[in-house]
């Protein structure tokens, strides 16, 4: 494992060039991601059946740094990608009991990743016919109720967002 062990700036930044982001299997339409995280051997990536969210990583073992296997944190943090206002709109809507079953089930820390922005929200600009005060309701109630933050992000952003989190998160967990 990693937890108890002093390990320097420099061995952080060369472990984490063994980080492997999970995709899940039933991420769709996603090249935008896949492609950024293969530009310049960014990062390497596999696909891989998720419990919680899309997106999630482990560490490569490297035995010289103490860490023997692969180390998985689907578990202990995730993100669920959404591809705009109407899909979250759906989960809300008619997926919401699912929806919500799979935020109060959830292992570790998620965050939900939406490709659209906030004025598009409370403008109320999307296809979906969902009472534009009810859909920030329901963001802000399973928000709060759940301890998952949602977040709004361009197309552009999102693989940034991902690689970004999954990095730091991981740096903190070898600082710890």
């Amino acid at each position: 494992m990693i937890n108890n062990r002093n390990f320097t700036d420099k061995d952080i930044d060369t472990i984490l060039k063994n980080m492997v982001i999970l995709v899940d299997t039933r991420e769709k339409a996603n090249t935008h991601i896949t492609e950024w995280l293969e530009y310049k051997n960014r990062c390497e990536w596999i696909k891989m059946k998720l419990n919680n969210g899309d997106y999630s990583c482990m560490l490569k073992a490297m035995p010289e740094f103490g860490i023997t296997h692969d180390l998985y944190f689907h578990n202990e943090f995730s993100i669920e990608r959404k591809n705009s206002l109407d899909e979250i709109s759906q989960n809300f809507t008619k997926n919401r009991t699912r929806f919500e079953e799979e935020l109060a089930t959830k292992k570790g820390q998620m965050i939900i990743a939406i490709e659209d922005d906030w004025t598009n929200l409370f403008q109320g600009n999307y296809q979906s016919k969902y009472d534009r005060r009810s859909f920030i309701a329901s963001i802000m109630a399973f928000w709060h109720r759940y301890d998952v933050p949602f977040v709004f992000l361009d197309k552009e952003e999102i693989p940034v967002f991902i690689y970004t989190h999954m990095r730091y998160f991981l740096r903190e967990k070898l600082k710890s």
